[in-house]
């Protein structure tokens, strides 16, 4: 009887887990996906000529220039944070290290210098905890879990996409203020948001290698069984199963 309540209780504790992480990895997403809504109702910015702001469009940068929606964002942020410092703790290099102090350092500015006071800081910000972010993803999933490689090499490349995307979007609102918001207004934001859905996603999904530790029940419900696995392949033998 001891070692099934045992069982339950480890089981009960793994649903937990997963739950949490679930919850986690939805509450930014959902925030930043209702940004415009939430700019409707006075809880977040309009920019001027709403929709049709001037440069690149709606952005989340300007979404958020009200005291409450940078603290939504801020909120929504912290459990992908900590685990991106836990995950970073398990790798416990140097690279990863200090690409995650510089990614919460420009993400930290980012927050603190509103788009409609400090442009140049904050575009600057922005693309560096962005750059940082993706060089620090970038660094630790060699070391990811096999079993999840795939998943997060996917929301990396999501991410990178996005990055490259934005990139080319800002020099054609450099070149063109009006062409964006003529065009595609929605375009900018769609990329930011995809972007930084799949940076919420990464460290959520991300698992150190251990070989003897059933991992399948991080974004689902907790497999039952018992048995001991075989160890697993490092993640970076995976690479030969994409191309």
């Amino acid at each position: 009887h001891l070692s099934t309540l045992l069982y339950f209780s480890a089981q009960l504790d793994m649903t937990k887990l997963a739950v949490e992480r679930v919850a986690g990895a939805l509450a930014p997403i959902v925030y930043v996906w209702s940004l415009p809504f939430l700019a409707t109702t006075g809880f977040a910015h309009l920019c001027d000529g709403w929709p049709k702001c001037y440069g690149t469009g709606p952005s989340i940068s300007s979404f958020i220039c009200t005291p409450q929606a940078t603290g939504g964002l801020a909120a929504t942020y912290f459990y992908p944070c900590l685990h991106m410092w836990l995950n970073a703790q398990e790798v416990n290099s140097r690279w990863s290290r200090w690409t995650l102090v510089g990614f919460q350092l420009f993400f930290g500015m980012f927050l603190l210098c509103p788009v409609t006071k400090r442009r140049m800081l904050h575009l600057f910000c922005v693309n560096n905890f962005c750059l940082m972010g993706l060089c620090h993803y970038a660094s630790v999933i060699s070391r990811c879990a096999r079993r999840r490689f795939l998943r997060c090499l996917v929301m990396l490349l999501c991410g990178c996409a996005s990055y490259i995307l934005l990139f080319v979007l800002a020099v054609v609102a450099v070149l063109d203020p009006t062409w964006i918001h003529e065009h595609m207004p929605y375009c900018f934001f769609l990329a930011e948001a995809i972007g930084l859905s799949s940076m919420a996603v990464f460290p959520m999904l991300w698992f150190v290698e251990h070989p003897q530790v059933d991992d399948s029940c991080v974004f689902s419900f907790p497999l039952n069984s018992t048995e001991r696995r075989d160890p697993e392949e490092p993640a970076t033998y995976a690479l030969h199963t994409l191309f």
